[in-house]
Order: structure tokens, then C-alpha cells, then sequence
């Protein structure tokens, strides 16, 4: 049987792919990116789904390895999408500093290198 950690940090990894794949496409361009509606949108529907995705990761995991990611910054992206005004630069600067550390994390998560396992 698999294990439920693993297999949502398998689906936020692949989340952070797809909104690498496009912030790629822009980097060191913010404007560019955010005066692209469906580049944009894309990115922001993915991060919605990162945050529902760690909305079911077990607790003890998120506190085993909360020194090795932010699972609050997911939080507070989640709450700045949904009840927030849409901040598009902050989102956008989110994602960018956000992203790359969370992939990482899922990598090695998968990898079997995190404290306190998936």
C-alpha cells in the first residue's frame, strides 16, 4: 500500500513542475508575466491546488519537517488567493520564491532524504 504523504507530495511535485515550466518562460520578466492572463492563471490555479494538496498531508509530517519547508507560506498564499484581494505582483513573487524550495523539498521527500519521511 502506498503511502498518503508520499503520494500528495508526488502530486505537489508535479504542481511545481508545470508552474516551473511556465515561469521559465518569464523569467526576470514580472510585468510580462502578469499582464499574461493565461500564464498567470495557470500559475495560480496550480498553487491553489499546492495548497489544497498540504491541506491533506498528515500533521505530523507537516510538523516533522516544518525546518525544512514553510507549510504556513502555503497558508498564507491560500488565504492572499482566496479571501485576500489578489495581489498579482505578490502572488506572482510568491510563486517565484516559493516554487523552486518547494520542489526541492518534494524531490528529496521523494528521494527518501527528509527528515521525518513521507
Amino acid at each position: 500500500m502506498k503511502n498518503k504523504n508520499m503520494d500528495i507530495i508526488i502530486e505537489i511535485r508535479n504542481h511545481c513542475l508545470r508552474i516551473m515550466d511556465v515561469l521559465e518562460r518569464f523569467v526576470g520578466e514580472h510585468e510580462m508575466f502578469i499582464k499574461d492572463e493565461l500564464s498567470f492563471n495557470y500559475v495560480a490555479i496550480d498553487l491553489l491546488k499546492i495548497c489544497e494538496y498540504s491541506d491533506n498531508l498528515i500533521v505530523i509530517f507537516k510538523w516533522y519537517t516544518k525546518e525544512q519547508f514553510s507549510w504556513d507560506e502555503i497558508q498564507d498564499l491560500r488565504y492572499m488567493c482566496i479571501y485576500a484581494e489578489m495581489d498579482k505582483m505578490r502572488i506572482c513573487k510568491t510563486a517565484i520564491n516559493m516554487v523552486p524550495s518547494l520542489l526541492k523539498f518534494c524531490n528529496k521527500a521523494i528521494a527518501g532524504r527528509v527528515k521525518g519521511g513521507a
